[in-house]
């Protein structure tokens, strides 16, 4: 895992070198984040998947313990079903699947709609500020 190659991986190469139930999280957190916009970029960076949309959103990273979902903006977001972790961070919240049936599909979809609605109107704020500027 720690080969300097690991930036030239596919995101599903790199998924397709971790234990079979850690893949089928991975796989599954992949599937939903690509579904929900096809304007979702994927690409590893730091050494494990991130996605961009209108600037770095999510991030899949795999545990000991299992596969957490970073949400980059996380801190911006509702959090309604309580799900989200901070922990010692400032901005990044994060859910952590044991399984793939961590959290209800229909909410995690429904916080990644909310992550990309912020990343989209933070964007747009930012062109503003730059034609006025």
């Amino acid at each position: 895992m720690n080969s300097p190659k690991i930036m030239n991986l596919s995101v599903e190469d790199f998924i397709e070198q971790y234990p079979s139930d850690t893949q089928a999280i991975m796989f599954f957190l992949r599937k939903i984040i690509l579904e929900s916009s096809p304007k979702i970029v994927e690409n590893i960076k730091f050494k494990i998947p991130f996605y961009t949309y209108y600037g770095m959103i999510f991030y899949i990273n795999p545990t000991k313990e299992g596969v957490d979902l970073g949400f980059c903006q996380g801190k911006e977001l509702s959090d309604n079903h309580h799900f989200l972790e901070i922990k010692n961070r400032k901005q990044v919240k994060t859910i952590s699947f044991k399984s793939i049936n961590t959290v209800p599909e229909e909410d995690l979809r429904a916080v990644i709609q909310e992550a990309l609605i912020i990343n989209e109107i933070k964007a747009q704020a930012r062109l503003k500020k730059k034609l006025k500027g």
